[in-house]
């Protein structure tokens, strides 16, 4: 028969040292930010009691989408809201707790190639945290035309066209285009206004398409002089063969430059003809790379310039 007083003091001495034991966590997180703008990063740190030895961290939308350190630094690209959990455990157990960050769009930049008309770079840099691209057109002649600020316009254009964007321009978005000889196109919504110049069949498509109720988002004219309009519902394009097939429902916006050399946007990807200037194409193969969303393309006789952020 075994020992009795062995065995009580073999019993004690395993209650004591599960009385030393750490209990289970009680899991916590330290983040050094919980608002950020797109590209910006925030270090996650475990704040956990009780003595973790082993992290989970899921991290939807990180450049960096799950940890088992007890520190990690993120970069977020994309604006959104995101939870993020740490699992913290021991040997005791485990316990799971979540913390919720907000992204929100990165201020605007813009990339540019020769000249880059009408004081533009000043005017885009200048209070860029708060600029609300409405759209805006620059002419051949190198002027810039209609610029959208917080929602009110800066407007350079020609004649009747800024009582148009004045009278309208802050209630909706406009799609705007402008010809080196003063012709211009404002259509806001699904409505809008030509000038003088402007052929009727692109008048009379407007009307057609408006009573479809489809919304304007961009105007261009090729190379040829015809005019592709982009609506939110489906492309309409009265030239350029190799464009066709490109262009789809998710554009942002379009540029035609010289011999009928073309870009395209959507928010996170972009299409060109072969003769589109070479570093613009660089250009946004270097920014698609670093997950930077594109807002607006313009290609001219003076250059290019991309607006993004």
């Amino acid at each position: 028969m075994k020992n009795p007083s062995i065995l009580w003091h073999l019993l004690a001495a395993v209650a004591l040292f599960q009385s030393c034991k750490a209990p289970a966590p009680e899991a916590g997180i330290l983040a050094s930010a919980t608002t950020i703008k797109a590209h910006e990063s925030i270090t996650f740190t475990d704040a956990s009691s009780n003595e973790p030895t082993a992290w989970t961290w899921h991290i939807p939308g990180g450049n960096i989408p799950a940890s088992d350190q007890p520190s990690v630094t993120v970069r977020f690209d994309f604006p959104g809201t995101y939870t993020i959990t740490l699992t913290a455990e021991n040997e005791s157990g485990s316990n799971v707790t979540s913390v919720t960050i907000t992204v929100i769009p990165a201020d605007i930049k813009i990339a540019y190639d020769g000249l880059v008309p009408g004081g533009l770079q000043g005017r885009l840099v200048g209070d860029n945290s708060n600029i609300r691209f409405a759209r805006y057109a620059v002419a051949n002649n190198g002027d810039v035309h209609v610029l959208a600020r917080n929602g009110s316009y800066q407007a350079y254009a020609y004649g009747d066209m800024v009582n148009w964007l004045n009278q309208y321009g802050g209630q909706l978005n406009p799609a705007t285009w402008i010809g080196n000889d003063g012709s211009w196109i404002v259509a806001y919504g699904d409505d809008g206004y030509v000038s003088g110049g402007i052929p009727d069949y692109v008048l009379d498509y407007m009307v057609g398409l408006t009573n479809q109720g489809q919304r304007f988002l961009r105007f261009d004219r090729d190379s040829d002089g015809h005019f592709v309009l982009l609506t939110d519902q489906k492309r309409v394009s009265w030239s350029v063969s190799g464009i066709n097939s490109t262009f789809n429902n998710s554009l942002v916006s379009f540029a035609f430059g010289a011999s009928n050399s073309w870009a395209a946007i959507s928010s996170y990807d972009y299409w060109t003809s072969a003769n589109a200037p070479g570093g613009l194409i660089a250009k946004l193969a270097e920014l698609k790379q670093g997950n930077y969303e594109f807002v607006d393309i313009e290609i001219g006789e003076y250059g290019w310039f991309l607006v993004y952020r």
